[in-house]
């Protein structure tokens, strides 16, 4: 398992240079796993530049909008699509973890703590390179609401699980790398 963490603000830079990590860093082919879900046409518009950025050798994992008409709970579909999408043979990117969890909010603890286990285990099992792309939280005031302390929460402990298992951890700020973990070289 080779599994990287890129973590950072909004706007940070972090999915510009995990791409580019995984180009310099992986083996073809190169998978785009992207979390977000269509909804308002600005959010729509967000991941329209995201597709059109992306370098051309990225073979993109979307939902398949018929997908999402079938079921009205979007967050279970998206569930899904990610723990099958984890087992594609090549270089992963999943972009993104809080886009992940937010999507999950509705689950009650022991069924959310089964989502977090079903995902890690997957992950475990990979043997290319995974880049996990993951929202900085807790650098700002504590949310007003329920949710948003459970968004919170949740992301917060998955980061510090995915941060845990992975051999490099980067942190990007204003489009700049700031190695929080490195591979530890024997010797």
């Amino acid at each position: 398992m080779k599994l990287v963490m890129v973590t950072g603000g909004i706007r940070s830079g972090k999915t510009d240079y995990s791409e580019r990590y995984v180009l310099e860093h992986g083996v073809s082919p190169y998978f785009y796993l992207p979390t977000a879900l269509p909804g308002d046409p600005l959010w729509e518009a967000r991941i329209s530049l995201h597709q059109e950025k992306r370098e051309a050798r990225f073979l993109t994992l979307e939902i398949e909008p018929a997908a999402l008409l079938k079921k009205a709970d979007s967050g279970e579909v998206l569930k899904e699509h990610i723990l099958h999408s984890l087992t594609v043979e090549g270089s992963l990117l999943l972009d993104s973890l809080g886009l992940f969890v937010a999507a999950c909010l509705a689950e009650n603890d022991a069924v959310w703590q089964g989502t977090v286990n079903g995902v890690l285990d997957l992950i475990k099992r990979r043997t290319h390179l995974t880049v996990v792309v993951a929202e900085e939280v807790g650098m700002t005031l504590v949310p007003g609401t329920r949710e948003g302390r459970l968004f919170t929460d949740r992301l917060g402990e998955f980061r510090q699980i995915i941060a845990g298992l992975s051999e490099e951890v980067i942190f990007v700020l204003s489009g700049l790398p700031l190695m929080l973990k490195t591979r530890t070289i024997p010797g």
